[in-house]
C-alpha cells in the first residue's frame, strides 16, 4: 500500500480515532473549576438556546444561574465563586463566545455536546432555558 493512497483507508477507524482525539482535547481542555463544576456546566450548556442570547441578557442570566444554583445543591458554583465570575470563566475558556451579533453563543457543538454528556454522568441536567423558571 501506497501511503498516499486514500482508498485503503477504512473510513470508520478514521472516524473512530477522529473522536477518540476530540474527547481527549476536550478532557484536556477543561479547567479545574469546569472539572469541580460539572453538573452546572452541563446543565448551562444545555440551557443556552441555539441562536445564544443577547450580551445585555447576562444578567438574568446570572440571576437564573444561582436561583438554580440555590436549588440544586449539584448545581453549585465553587466556593468563593460568584454566578458571574463563573460565567465569566466559561467566556474566558471557551464554552462561550461572543459572536459579532452581540451575543454569547456556544462556539464548538460537538463541546457543548460533550460537556452535556459530562454534566448527565455528575448529576442531573435540565434542558430549561435561561428564560424559565428554575
Amino acid at each position: 500500500m501506497k501511503t498516499n493512497d486514500l482508498a485503503s483507508v477504512d473510513e470508520t477507524t478514521v472516524l473512530t480515532h477522529a473522536q477518540e482525539f476530540r474527547l481527549e482535547a476536550y478532557r484536556a481542555g477543561r479547567s479545574p473549576e469546569m472539572l469541580q463544576s460539572r453538573a452546572l456546566l452541563g446543565s448551562a450548556m444545555a440551557s443556552l438556546p441555539e441562536g445564544g442570547v443577547d450580551m445585555d441578557m447576562l444578567p438574568e442570566i446570572v440571576t437564573m444561574t444561582t436561583a438554580r444554583a440555590s436549588a440544586v445543591s449539584r448545581w453549585q458554583c465553587l466556593e468563593g465563586m460568584t454566578s458571574k465570575r463563573y460565567l465569566d470563566h466559561l467566556i474566558h475558556c471557551g464554552a462561550l463566545q461572543a459572536s459579532a451579533a452581540q451575543r454569547y453563543v456556544r462556539p464548538i457543538s460537538s463541546f457543548r455536546q460533550f460537556l452535556i454528556e459530562e454534566g448527565e454522568r455528575k448529576g442531573a441536567v435540565s434542558s430549561a432555558s435561561f428564560g424559565d423558571n428554575p
